[in-house]
């Protein structure tokens, strides 16, 4: 269990604007025209309980697919459909859209939870009033963006888990305050984890966990790697 402060989630992203309630060293920048990172498919759909959790900054909004597949472009993992909905599942096939508080500035943490076909989805640590809901089909997921909508902001901190995070394990996450929390929470269970620290020319989001480092496509030769 991640140890939590004594700050609220909702009082935290009070105090702080939406701004992260840390420093987490860099992030990665997206133009929202063509760059996307692609990874090993990590089949989620197999894992009968599983999270994902990842803070984003969106600079402009054009209905951007956060996560999802190169092979399938109608995978969201999510889907930003609008400011205060997120899409989670398969276009065809199975999904839902999640009603959200507005991202539209700042920065932000958004965390699914997967317990066999009922998920949950999390902004700045407080659920969707949507609750839980049934989402049927498969999500490999491989590649961060797709043509369907590139992602135009900031990433970072993101970790993938094969296990159920409950409420208070993702008010932890999001108030832990130490920049390096996915690894607080049962290592054993986390599959990756990338922190997005690299710096001038990476051309690679590095798993900590080592098993999916991610290939930078359609970057600038640097500048990429932001600080916050």
């Amino acid at each position: 269990m991640i140890s939590a402060t004594t700050i609220s989630p909702l009082n935290r992203r009070i105090i702080d604007g939406g701004a992260p309630p840390f420093s987490f060293g860099n992030a990665l920048q997206f133009d929202g025209i063509n760059d996307n990172v692609t990874f090993t498919n990590i089949p989620l759909s197999s894992y009968s309980n599983a999270s994902f959790n990842f803070w984003f900054k969106i600079n402009t909004f054009g209905a951007d697919v956060l996560w999802g597949s190169g092979a399938d472009n109608l995978i969201n993992f999510p889907r930003a459909i609008s400011t205060t909905i997120m899409r989670v599942g398969r276009e065809v096939g199975g999904f839902f859209d999640f009603v959200v508080p507005d991202f539209s500035t700042g920065w932000h943490m958004c965390t699914i939870t997967k317990s066999g076909t009922s998920y949950r989805l999390y902004l700045d640590a407080v659920e969707s009033s949507s609750g839980v809901q049934t989402i049927n089909g498969t999500v490999n997921l491989n590649r961060t963006g797709t043509t369907y909508g590139y992602f135009d902001g900031l990433y970072d901190e993101v970790s993938i888990w094969n296990t159920e995070l409950s409420a208070t394990d993702v008010a932890n996450l999001y108030n832990s305050g130490n920049g390096d929390f996915a690894t607080n929470y049962s290592p054993a269970n986390l599959q990756a984890y990338w922190r997005m620290n690299g710096s001038g020319t990476d051309t690679t989001a590095v798993d900590e966990q080592g098993n999916y480092d991610g290939t930078l496509n359609n970057f600038p030769a640097s500048g990429m790697w932001v600080a916050h």
